[in-house]
């Protein structure tokens, strides 16, 4: 029932980014989030993750994030979270 719907997490990073490049673009980044209740991944494409990583917005670990995207639930593995937009991340550094 929650396949494709629009949701907000907030929560932890806990893994470095995955970030692939096409000719020698981001192309697409992805993130996994602790909220307390669970693990999701978080996943961008084209030009969503080229602003993210023109902006410096790729979180590190222990990060804290507030994402809104599209959610797809699949039969195995995390769920995950596409996001639309840059502007749907916003993040607090772990040294802060």
């Amino acid at each position: 029932m929650m396949n494709f719907a629009r949701v907000r997490l907030r929560g932890t990073v806990t893994r470095e980014p995955y970030v692939a490049r096409e000719n020698g673009k981001v192309d697409y980044l992805s993130f996994q989030i602790d909220d307390a209740s669970g693990r999701a991944r978080v996943a961008a494409r084209g030009s969503v993750a080229r602003a993210l990583a023109d902006r410096g917005l790729l979180p590190e670990p222990g990060a804290a994030v507030d994402v809104t995207g599209n959610l797809r639930v699949q039969a195995e593995g995390y769920p995950k979270l596409y996001l639309q937009s840059p502007e749907h991340l916003a993040l607090q550094s772990p040294h802060q």
